[in-house]
């Protein structure tokens, strides 16, 4: 079975980010702290105690820190039809009136899951082997998507057959990246576009978006 992988990469392999700055979300002023008149964040942990495993000043997050119109109509363009596969963490980041991906057929990958099911419009089972299995009873022959999360991205690259990447040349703040991408002292922007570290890879088209941030990559398995 041929697989793709589409995804959006910004330098450093950033893909998405799993907290992001509080900037003063439900901050209140409390008079039981430092004299009063000081502020505290349950969420932030700012005056007060932070969430467990989320650093100080930051939010629990789990998406991805950019939006790019002309990204998410590629997106939907390419994989429209096709089954697109993704993590529980990944479904969720997606929002409510958007999910399930309408016109495909979506598969979440979830270790907590048992066995396979259907549920919220979509089926969800607990490994990538799984899903592909479903992918060939629901009688899809087409290439399906992986659409992330990074732990997924992991598990297909051996598998996949197809990259469609977006390059995008302004940094963001993340900290889950791409599995096996190169950045340090590599000009991935411009004229050389990227080195991937995978053997086997080789890039076939490259098309800069109308949004000078953007560069829409393929790349095919040798």
């Amino acid at each position: 079975m041929e697989i793709t992988i589409i995804a959006a990469i910004a330098p450093g392999g950033v893909i998405g980010r799993t907290s992001k700055p509080c900037e003063g979300l439900a901050h209140e002023r409390d008079t039981s702290i430092y004299g009063g008149g000081a502020c505290t964040c349950l969420l932030c942990g700012e005056g007060g105690d932070s969430r467990v495993g989320v650093p100080r000043g930051r939010v629990p997050a789990n998406d991805m820190p950019w939006h790019y119109p002309e990204d998410l109509a590629r997106f939907k363009a390419l994989t429209m039809g096709h089954a697109v596969i993704m993590g529980r963490r990944t479904w969720e980041s997606l929002p409510p009136k958007h999910r399930p991906l309408a016109g495909r057929a979506n598969v979440v990958v979830s270790r907590s899951v048992i066995d396979a099911t259907c549920h919220l419009g979509a089926w969800w089972t607990n490994t990538l082997d799984g899903a592909l299995r479903l992918v060939r009873e629901l009688g899809r022959t087409e290439a399906p998507f992986i659409v992330g999360g990074a732990r997924l991205f992991a598990e297909a690259l051996p598998l996949a057959t197809t990259l469609e990447l977006t390059l995008i040349s302004k940094s963001y703040d993340g900290d889950i990246v791409f599995p096996g991408w190169v950045s340090s002292g590599v000009n991935v922007y411009g004229d050389s576009l990227a080195t991937f570290n995978a053997n086997g890879w080789a890039m076939t088209t490259a098309t800069q978006g109308s949004n000078p941030d953007l560069t829409f990559t393929e790349w095919v398995r040798r």
